[in-house]
């Protein structure tokens, strides 16, 4: 089960820990750069987009229940249609930009 090379805890890592230490530097950079502002606000945020687009997509599921189809399109067979695949966006996308609008005023 598993390949040749496995993972020993007593060897040595080489230069592993210089990767880690540099790839923390640049995640620290970037979330400075993309994420101003406190903490909670960033999880307060990513929870609300979720359930929005939860509830996106028990939406779009009621309304083709209440039509009857089971697919909302041709398009892309095997896949529900094109509705399928965006309907989490179609109440997640103005709730976030709703939210940012809302930060800056």
């Amino acid at each position: 089960m598993g390949g040749s090379n496995r993972f020993d805890l007593r060897q040595p890592a080489g230069d592993d820990w210089l990767l880690a230490l540099s790839i923390q530097l640049v995640k620290r950079d970037v979330m400075t750069l993309a994420f101003q502002g406190p903490v909670w606000h960033w999880l307060l945020l990513a929870v609300v987009v979720n359930v929005a687009a939860q509830l996106g997509d028990l939406a779009e599921s009621g309304l083709k229940r209440s039509a009857g189809v089971k697919d909302s399109g041709t398009m892309l067979p095997g896949h529900g249609g094109v509705l399928d695949r965006i309907d989490a966006l179609l109440l997640a996308a103005p709730v976030l930009w709703y939210a940012q609008v809302i930060q800056h005023f």
